[in-house]
């Protein structure tokens, strides 16, 4: 039978990938919120996070800017909120990021 398959494919073998499917973080920061220097220095953090690429340090995927607020499209890490959580040690931090 694969044989067949592969003469009716013109003689390659066609496999299909099951696509995973992906699940992002969007985060939305309002203009109205923040000075405009402070929205400058906001696009260039948001410029310099999209090129890193370390485990340790979380991916922005794409920016949508409006007049009213920019939008940045980024992994997600579950696992709870950095306000809500007990604060590492340092000993801790260390362990992490090496």
């Amino acid at each position: 039978q694969q044989q067949q398959q592969q003469q009716q494919n013109g003689g390659h073998e066609e496999k299909k990938k099951k696509q995973k499917k992906r699940v992002y973080a969007l985060k939305t920061i309002d203009f109205e919120y923040v000075n405009e220097q402070s929205v400058d220095e906001l696009r260039n953090e948001i410029s310099i996070l999209r090129t890193l690429d370390h485990p340790g340090i979380i991916k922005a995927y794409a920016t949508f800017e409006r007049k009213s607020n920019v939008a940045v499209v980024m992994e997600l890490c579950s696992g709870g909120d950095l306000y809500t959580r007990t604060p590492y040690t340092e000993e801790e931090a260390a362990g992490i990021m090496l």
